[in-house]
């Protein structure tokens, strides 16, 4: 059956009344149109409308108080045919289309109102092939000396005839003689370089389809100078040298060669920065509108990911972070091998960890490229790595997810930036959409943990089959960032390209669960040794909840431990100075979550305590108004004296940073308070261990505790500081605590 689109044109006259049989025919005052759904109604939506590839008929509906003329702007094609050019007032314009075998197709149409100077423009498209047009070598260096021709090898659907070329210099005039399309082949002659400075051009190839969508490709040459010199090479320690911590604007010609671990397609090359909404001038998120936009007061630039790439030495020793000032200039592939003039650029250097930023790079920076390059690894274990491996392309060995329930992000949806994986479940009037940056956890057979970002516009971090379940090696690029809605992300970061990255472990696990949490209270899988769970806080208030555990996938297999599918999330109120015992105004001693575990006839050399928590309950001030920051676990065999254990994150910290969950605009003591960029999108994650004395006890008590009186109270400002406060003998505002999961395993 053919596809028909109807698309109504209203064309209202000025004046209302005029009399048609006048000499002259009035001015358009409004040009309206809709799309006639498949029910029978019309809905807003452009003026163009589209069939299939198989063919079809687009029926216009024309309304008018005038005969209209139909010119097509380009003649009709003999693929398509019309009912008449000449339409009388109020009458149906129809546009038919054989079938294409070829390229997407369309043909526009301007329609004039006689007796007005109004016109209306309207186009019939047809689906097609779409076109491809990219090269994986889009850098090419030519000698200055002589005359001379290179070659780019154009990766295209399209044929000579269909394609334009043009090009501009940015140093330099004229140099470069003709340019030839020789099939996929682009052949660009030069003449020498008369100067003793380098020069540079670029070549855009592209085409315009039917559809008015221009696809194109850049491609880049820098021209040596008369002696065939092109700037100073230098290695990576040379240029790492010449970075400050305020930066070290570059004048001279040195060039870097290093290879490209990063991929301009991935979205997971950096954490997307969040701004207030009055900085963000046009940039705006995905299908987020500004009405809401205005209400949540803030906004992501989710363009930081794409500008950002990464190399490597070719012995993979050191890395630089390159960071380009256009997004559309970054089109480096993972494998590509790129010669870098450093000229314009500025270099910085970072501390704690060192790490090096190349920043302010251009296209035409990039003198020369290699494709299909293979990018060189090295294997590590988490505590081997050091700052030499940042920004690198590492494996990190014998690592898995320490909570193995869910995804790689389990976050509240409708507060992360909208994509295809959370369309379903959320919609522009159900969500805000305006939220990045969060992160997952992998620990190591050693008892240490490096965290592992995930941004949301990854279409990957929901699998369907859940989080892999076992061990191995994942690989992906070391960086380090301050990912502040998570807390504290350690001291290195494992950022993958794609879930390749997680490819490996496979497995078995390292670990041995002991006893985790299921419908509000601990389960042993270890015999049948005894496990139970305990909150301290005399006054506090206990509750089972579902609705607020943000877990996408319940993996369904391979579970040491029954977790319960409804009751995910185990809720803590009371008063915030309860989780201390207070002594003249002092803090004498602690109360956390304590579990009690036997560990009779078991063996082990480690113990490891992984959880997720959060603070706060969606859309309800009163639970954000403060809550301990500070988190750690601690351990007893008797019971009174308690000893800390190591978190496994190697950040040198002896606890963990607690953050609210993700809410919306709030309204509080008069005050409208926009949600802040240290807001949680959802539980982190969080591991810590225990030495071998706690195995072969009767009983041994291990607590989830706030480390010290630290505290967050709600901030009125967008960027405010989050651990703003301090609790107190007399703190009675209610906190709210909620534990997603809680996990004890051996090894």
């Amino acid at each position: 059956m053919k596809h028909i689109a109807r698309i109504l044109i209203s064309l209202l006259p000025l004046l209302a009344g005029c009399n048609l049989d006048d000499a002259h025919y009035v001015l358009i005052e409004e040009l309206d149109y809709a799309v006639l759904a498949e029910d029978g109604s019309y809905a807003k939506d452009d003026s163009t409308a589209a069939v299939p590839a198989e063919g079809g008929v687009i029926a216009f509906r024309i309304l008018s108080n005038a005969d209209v003329k139909v010119t097509p702007r380009s003649g009709i094609p003999e693929w398509a045919k019309v009912n008449a050019l000449d339409i009388e007032k109020d009458s149906i314009f129809r546009v038919e289309m054989q079938p294409n075998n070829g390229f997407r197709r369309g043909v526009v149409f301007d329609l004039a109102l006689e007796g007005s100077e109004k016109t209306l423009e309207l186009v019939a498209r047809q689906h097609g092939v779409i076109p491809v047009l990219e090269c994986a070598d889009p850098y090419v260096t030519v000698k200055g000396s002589a005359d001379a021709q290179e070659e780019f090898v154009l990766n295209t659907n399209l044929v000579a005839d269909d394609l334009s070329i043009e090009v501009s210099y940015m140093s330099g005039d004229s140099w470069i003689t003709s340019t030839e399309l020789d099939g996929t082949v682009l052949k660009v002659s030069t003449i020498k370089n008369p100067t003793e400075t380098s020069r540079k051009a670029a070549v855009t190839v592209s085409h315009l389809d039917g559809w008015n969508i221009r696809t194109a490709v850049t491609l880049f040459l820098t021209q040596a100078s008369s002696s065939d010199a092109i700037g100073t090479p230098a290695t990576f320690a040379e240029v790492r040298a010449k970075a400050t911590p305020t930066g070290t604007a570059v004048e001279e010609e040195y060039t870097v060669t290093g290879i490209v671990i990063s991929d301009w397609r991935s979205p997971n090359m950096a954490e997307n920065r969040c701004i207030p909404i009055d900085e963000a001038g046009t940039l705006r998120n995905t299908n987020v509108s500004d009405e809401t936009l205005t209400t949540v007061g803030q906004v992501v630039d989710t363009l930081t990911a794409r500008r950002t790439a990464y190399i490597e030495s070719e012995d993979a020793a050191l890395g630089f972070r390159l960071l380009f000032d256009e997004a559309g200039d970054n089109i480096l592939e993972h494998g590509t091998r790129i010669t870098l003039s450093l000229a314009g650029t500025v270099l910085y250097q970072e501390l704690d960890p060192e790490r090096y930023t190349i920043a302010g790079v251009k296209g035409e920076n990039i003198m020369e490229s290699t494709a299909g390059i293979a990018v060189p690894v090295k294997e590590k274990t988490i505590s081997e790595l050091t700052d030499e491996d940042v920004y690198t392309y590492v494996g990190v060995k014998n690592v898995e997810f320490p909570v193995k329930e869910g995804s790689y992000t389990d976050v509240r949806e409708n507060h992360a930036l909208w994509s295809v994986v959370n369309d379903g479940c959320c919609k522009e009037t159900q969500g805000y959409f305006y939220m990045d940056g969060f992160s997952n956890m992998l620990v190591d057979g050693a008892g240490h943990a490096v965290c592992t970002p995930v941004n949301m516009l990854c279409e990957w971090r929901k699998p369907a089959s859940g989080i892999p379940q076992g061990a191995g090696t994942a690989y992906g690029i070391i960086t380090h960032e301050d990912i502040i809605r998570y807390g504290d992300a350690g001291r290195y970061q494992l950022r993958v390209l794609d879930d390749k990255g997680f490819a490996g472990l496979a497995s078995a696990s390292n670990w041995t669960t002991l006893a985790g949490w299921d419908m509000g209270k601990l389960v042993p899988s270890h015999g049948d040794k005894t496990a139970v769970m305990v909150c301290e806080k005399t006054d506090a208030e206990i509750t089972k909840n579902g609705q607020h555990s943000y877990k996408s996938v319940a993996a369904g297999t391979n579970r040491t431990c029954g977790i319960s599918d409804t009751y995910r999330s185990i809720e803590v109120t009371s008063p915030i100075s309860g989780w201390y015992n207070w002594k003249g105004g002092e803090v004498e001693s602690y109360n956390g979550m304590r579990m009690e575990i036997s560990t009779e006839g078991i063996s082990g050399s480690q113990m490891m305590v992984a959880f997720r928590f959060y603070a706060g309950i969606v859309n309800n001030a009163d639970t954000y108004k403060a809550f301990p920051s500070h988190w750690c676990v601690d351990y007893s065999l008797d019971g009174k004296e308690y000893v800390l254990a190591t978190n496994a994150d190697l950040s040198g910290q002896e606890y963990v940073h607690l953050r609210n969950i993700a809410f919306t605009k709030l309204s509080m003591a008069g005050y409208s308070i926009s949600t802040t960029t240290s807001t949680a999108l959802g539980a982190s994650v969080h591991a810590f261990t225990l030495p071998a004395e706690v195995f072969g006890k009767d009983k041994v008590y291990v607590r989830i505790r706030p480390y010290d009186t630290v505290a967050s109270a709600l901030p009125a400002y967008f960027d405010a500081e989050v651990e703003n406060s301090q609790v107190m003998e007399n703190s009675a505002v209610v906190d709210y605590v909620s534990f997603q999961d809680v996990f004890v395993r051996y090894r």
